[in-house]
């Protein structure tokens, strides 16, 4: 559809600002706030520490006190910004890991990332759509407007001439007074 906005438009295979706009949303804050909610990430990771990792934090807790849970969405938003890693590569795509300790939740993760950058795409590449529409609607109206106004002024310039004119007859021509005029 851009090229019907702009046949010269030159293409690329590299990932755009669009795409990468798509996947600043794919990871936003808000974004992995929700994965943390929806898959209830605190209580996975927690089930998911090692012996020595749970008495760890055992004692950070004794010492500094339990975090309350904003502070825990806080510290799991910094691990999953800081595990989340993005690749991108020459051929036009992305690659989406992350560093976990439980390697099914890893996949879902990544997997629900992706789907967001998808569906993050795809209404970019609609309402991309939707606007060379609406530029092309325009263009289609401005020339329908100026064909109509050329047709009005020639069928007014018709209706001009035949008013003047008559039968171009000797009888016509000599009841104007015309016909010794002629050459």
């Amino acid at each position: 559809l851009p090229a019907m906005v702009n046949p010269r438009r030159y293409y690329t295979r590299e990932l755009g600002p669009s795409a990468e706009s798509a996947l600043k949303s794919a990871i936003s804050q808000q974004f992995l706030l929700e994965l943390i909610d929806e898959h209830d990430l605190i209580a996975h990771w927690r089930a998911t520490r090692s012996p020595l990792q749970r008495i760890r934090d055992s004692a950070l807790n004794v010492l500094r006190g339990k975090p309350s849970e904003a502070e825990q969405r806080a510290i799991m938003l910094g691990t999953l910004e800081s595990r989340l890693h993005v690749q991108w590569r020459n051929d036009g795509t992305a690659d989406i890991s992350i560093e976990w300790p439980d390697a099914a939740m890893a996949k879902i993760l990544v997997e629900e990332i992706q789907r967001r950058f998808l569906e993050a795409r795809r209404d970019q590449q609609v309402e991309g759509a939707r606007r060379a529409g609406a530029v092309l609607e325009a263009a289609l109206n401005t020339a329908r407007n100026d064909l109509d106004a050329a047709v009005a002024g020639v069928v007014r310039e018709r209706e001009r001439l035949r008013q003047g004119s008559k039968a171009a007859t000797v009888r016509g021509l000599q009841a104007e007074g015309r016909w010794r005029q002629m050459p």
